[in-house]
């Protein structure tokens, strides 16, 4: 149940990390969001679920970053981090990525 909640809690901090960089992003930052949106893309289309791991990874900690807001970030990036071998095991399955 912990699990859970945790999974809750991040969902909530990751899509309050998106709706402030979809306002406060720079074209610096979407340039860099938008290379490694191609780059999972690229991961997927090769069947490299580990590749896709580290690229979804450096998405995320991008969004987390052009929501400008120092505090959240970590602590999404912390709450990512501690959620990851959960994360990675997921791409396990058939047909996830």
């Amino acid at each position: 149940s912990e699990l859970v909640e945790r999974f809750e809690v991040m969902a909530q901090l990751e899509g309050l990390c998106g709706r402030l960089a979809a306002r406060r992003i720079t074209a610096d930052e979407l340039a860099l969001l938008q290379d490694v949106h191609r780059a999972c893309q690229a991961k997927v289309e090769a069947g490299d679920s580990n590749g896709y791991y580290y690229e979804n990874s450096l998405f995320h900690q991008r969004i987390y970053e052009a929501s400008h807001n120092q505090f959240l970030a970590q602590e999404a990036a912390r709450l990512h981090a501690a959620l990851q071998p959960y994360r990675r095991m997921q791409l396990q399955v058939r047909m996830r990525l």
